[in-house]
């Protein structure tokens, strides 16, 4: 085959991409020959069909970047990091198309190792973080958050260490620093493995909070934990992959006038983020106390 310089910069970047988070071999769409050549598993002359996958993997990969200037000490040290732009499905939901900023703070905490000292560390993986783009744009469930008004959560699919299913905690309307400058974001709070999921859900995320749920991810959440996680027919059948309702963070902001989140604090709570990696510092996680 001849190779298309267009062409080849697709693959590469997919599987550049793919290889970035550790993406098991079962989901991927490209693979290697004995020789080490890159191919799509649908053949290399389909590669035009795989341009959008390309520039999506593209983004992924820039945020990717962020996280291994954040974890090297090379990252602005003022600035939080940009997750993704604001996903079709909450812009759907009523969210403004906001970039998503993650301060390098909430990043610090969610790959320090869990230990028995310091219960509330994520314990994530890096190549955890760096999925995060793609897990937002396909979650499990949205929900409001059975805490706090102003937030939504979004159950991902994926797990921690422990077999805990990945929450994000999502505020919108914020003020954050990206690129030297102070821009609207809708704000990341924390992702973590929610513990005791099964009772939590249960008890707290009722009919009345869901704001959409794919079922197939569902079932596919729960082969990842090896359990039962989520309860059948949490919405009617026809409300799948709907968005049911508007979120209350959102309410809240239309009606109460809400003040904005600013990242003013969170920026200088980062600046020595970088050097912190790898510390046994005493602070622990901000989760539980914003999500909880």
């Amino acid at each position: 085959m001849t190779w298309n310089n267009g062409d080849r910069y697709i693959i590469l970047t997919i599987r550049e991409y793919e290889n970035s988070v550790s993406m098991p071999e079962e989901e991927r769409v490209t693979y290697t020959d004995p020789r080490g050549g890159v191919h799509l598993k649908d053949g290399d002359e389909r590669a035009i069909e795989y341009r959008q996958l390309s520039e999506t993997c593209a983004e992924f990969l820039r945020f990717g970047y962020e996280v291994d200037d954040v974890t090297c000490g090379n990252y602005p040290r003022h600035e939080a990091l940009k997750i993704c732009d604001t996903p079709g499905l909450f812009v759907e939901a009523g969210f403004q198309p906001y970039p998503m900023l993650f301060t390098q703070r909430h990043l610090l905490d969610a790959i320090r190792p869990k230990n028995d000292y310091y219960p509330h560390r994520h314990g994530l993986t890096v190549e955890q973080i760096k999925r995060l783009p793609e897990q937002l744009s396909n979650p499990v469930m949205l929900c409001d958050s059975p805490s706090r008004k102003d937030a939504m959560l979004a159950l991902l699919c994926d797990v921690d260490c422990d077999n805990l299913p990945l929450i994000a905690a999502i505020k919108p309307g914020g003020k954050g620093y990206y690129e030297l400058h102070e821009i609207e974001t809708n704000f990341i709070l924390a992702v973590y493995g929610r513990t005791d999921f099964p009772r939590y859900f249960e008890e707290r995320i009722t009919p009345d909070k869901v704001i959409y749920y794919n079922e197939e991810r569902g079932r596919e959440l729960n082969a990842l934990a090896k359990l039962h996680l989520l309860r059948s027919h949490i919405v009617e059948p026809d409300l799948c992959n709907e968005i049911i309702r508007r979120p209350q963070c959102l309410v809240k902001i239309e009606t109460a006038g809400q003040e904005r989140y600013n990242l003013r604090s969170e920026a200088r709570d980062g600046r020595s983020a970088s050097e912190e990696l790898g510390k046994g510092g005493k602070d622990g996680r901000t989760q539980d106390r914003e999500e909880r």
